[in-house]
């Protein structure tokens, strides 16, 4: 199985995440595996954007930057990339559009380290780049 071929795929996610993360430990709920560490990120995603649909952009941010860095320090790049645009979103809905273009172009350097710029998700964070820029106002 290859990264980009199950990169979106609905059929196996869990395989995909298990595959990926298989050889790390998880410090921080002190288990061990890719099993446990997929997990973690995805409720850490699940939890920052269902803040975000709350309204607590606060927490949002400090969920979805906690899930980052678990990513990074896993070497997960095309999950930290996901949390990094759902992080430019919650920035972008906060009125922080320049903090928001960072994530995104964050989030694009890593898309395209792993799947190259034709594909619907560089297209996409792309996309929210433009917004985030074109939101900032002439002082920023």
């Amino acid at each position: 199985m290859t990264t980009k071929a199950t990169i979106g795929s609905k059929c196996r996610p869990r395989e995909m995440f298990s595959t990926l993360l298989k050889p790390m430990a998880d410090a921080r709920t002190g288990c061990s595996g890719g099993r446990c560490r997929a997990k973690a990120l995805t409720r850490l995603n699940r939890e920052g954007m269902a803040a975000c649909q709350t309204g607590d952009l606060d927490d949002a941010g400090r969920l979805l930057a906690e899930g980052i860095e678990l990513a990074r320090k896993a070497g997960v790049a095309m999950y930290e990339a996901k949390l990094r645009n759902n992080l430019g979103l919650v920035l972008l809905l906060a009125s922080r559009p320049g903090e928001a273009a960072r994530e995104f172009g964050q989030a694009l350097v890593l898309v395209e380290g792993k799947l190259g710029r034709d594909n619907s998700l560089f297209k996409r964070i792309e996309n929210n780049l433009s917004q985030a820029t074109c939101s900032r106002s002439p002082r920023q």
